[in-house]
């Protein structure tokens, strides 16, 4: 059985208003498992991202990026992580060990990443969606 064109045109119109939503600054609060932790992410209209994260410890600050590659399939944001970098504001010592150590860091968080790279979208309206994965559940808000 074909589909009839208009119907085609249709899908394929729907998806791009799906991909125009993500497209953009956005800005997460929540997971109760990272409480000292701030999230960025850029969804640029190439499929390309930049992810932002910075957490405080005992330790000092920790800023941790990810880049990659996104599509969305329905409500499914896929995210490929293809670059990770980090830095350690004030802290010569702890930057100086990870670049000792920097390939087996990025491959474990490339890892871990990859396995909550499938993001199920829950909108609450064009500025708001919310995800939940393993470390809570996050709002994320349009900047």
């Amino acid at each position: 059985m074909k589909a009839a064109p208009w119907a085609v045109g249709f899908a394929v119109l729907a998806g791009c208003q799906n991909t125009q939503m993500v497209v953009g600054k956005w800005k997460a609060e929540g997971g109760s498992d990272l409480p000292d932790t701030t999230l960025a992410i850029e969804f640029k209209p190439d499929g390309t991202f930049r992810s932002d994260s910075e957490s405080w410890s005992g330790s000092g600050q920790t800023v941790q990026t990810l880049w990659g590659t996104w599509t969305l399939e329905g409500d499914t944001l896929v995210l490929e992580h293809k670059k990770v970098g980090w830095a350690f504001p004030g802290d010569k010592r702890r930057e100086e060990r990870l670049r000792r150590e920097r390939s087996e860091a990025d491959r474990q968080v490339l890892e871990m990443a990859d396995l909550n790279g499938r993001w199920k979208l829950e909108w609450h309206n064009e500025s708001q969606f919310a995800v939940s994965l393993p470390m809570g559940r996050f709002l994320w808000k349009r900047q």
